[in-house]
């Protein structure tokens, strides 16, 4: 969800209510300022840069895992 709002060049708080609406939310931890930067410094950025900042810091890329789909 959080590569989708990325994505969307959401806001902060845009992105809070709908992950509210979703039954998620960002904590308080350093682990979620990090995520919250994606949307106010970081904004506008591509998913690729903003998951080479979330790496730096430690932290998994956005998006989800690849699957292997066998036609």
């Amino acid at each position: 969800m959080l590569a989708v709002c990325v994505g969307l060049e959401l806001t902060l708080g845009t992105t809070k209510d709908l992950l509210t609406r979703a039954g998620h939310a960002f904590g308080t931890s350093e682990k979620y300022q990090i995520y919250s930067f994606l949307f106010t410094d970081f904004r506008g950025q591509s998913i690729d840069e903003c998951n080479d900042f979330l790496m730096e810091m430690k932290l998994p890329p956005l998006g989800s895992n690849e699957r292997n789909i066998k036609n």
